[in-house]
């Protein structure tokens, strides 16, 4: 995966999209180049998986895919217990968030639904998001690479701990997989023609979202012989069935 020069994102970069990023990723404190150094040390305190109502965890294909095989429950049941799919305000495209859980009679205060004693309880399979903290990821419409710090929580402190690079922190959080994935569909979504998309009914957008997070619905969808030649694949056979599916679904309703 390239890194790109954080100055070619920066000079195109306008303020809307600036602010946009901030709200999904919080506050940057600032892009990294190729080569750049940070610390963190993590406190182990969980601050950052706290009240996130107006920062949510989002959740991708790929990410639904990993939780639900760490869980070993059908994507159904992950969407149903822990996720929550919305539309996205402006795209009105379908996204996922993990849900929260209050953690006072006040319900002014949540967690993540996977927070246990201020540990993730799925931490080997955790979504991007988690997995890069506290470096975020932008994403061009070429699908050039961006990274950038953010201002973390308390517990885990900016500036003190172990150096990493931004190279050996990408190789040590282990993200190509989620990262080529959702690239795989970031570059779906851009050919997209998005007023047709947004003029479509309800019911297929919520279609979309189904095709995209419910993996278990190829089960009745396929006939038997090729659920018996999926069923030996293993590994992501299936969500290459999804993604076949959802571009599928585009070229029918929302070709340019």
């Amino acid at each position: 995966m390239k890194i790109s020069d954080p100055q070619q994102f920066l000079s195109k970069l306008d303020k809307e999209t600036y602010q946009s990023i901030e709200s999904r990723f919080g506050k940057i404190d600032r892009f990294l180049a190729p080569g750049d150094k940070f610390r963190i040390s993590c406190g182990k305190l969980g601050d950052c998986c706290r009240d996130r109502e107006d920062n949510p965890i989002m959740v991708s294909a790929y990410d639904a895919h990993r939780l639900r095989q760490h869980l070993g429950i059908s994507g159904r049941e992950f969407a149903d217990k822990y996720g929550k799919t919305i539309l996205g305000t402006e795209s009105q495209l379908p996204l996922m968030i993990l849900r929260n859980e209050c953690t006072d009679k006040s319900k002014k205060h949540s967690q993540c639904i996977f927070l246990k004693e201020n540990l993730c309880s799925v931490y080997k399979d955790r979504p991007l998001v988690c997995r890069l903290y506290p470096v975020g990821r932008a994403v061009d419409p070429d699908l050039n690479s961006y990274f950038f710090l953010t201002k973390t929580s308390n517990c885990c402190q900016a500036g003190c701990g172990r150096e990493h690079t931004i190279e050996n922190w990408l190789k040590s959080t282990e993200v190509e997989p989620y990262t080529e994935w959702n690239d795989r569909f970031n570059e779906l979504y851009m050919q997209i023609n998005h007023e047709k998309y947004k003029a479509l009914d309800q019911a297929y957008k919520a279609a979309f979202g189904n095709i995209l997070y419910d993996i278990d619905a190829i089960d009745r969808m396929l006939p038997p012989e090729r659920l018996e030649v999926l069923a030996t694949l293993g590994g992501d056979a299936r969500l290459e069935v999804i993604y076949e599916l959802a571009r599928q679904f585009a070229e029918m309703f929302l070709k340019e």
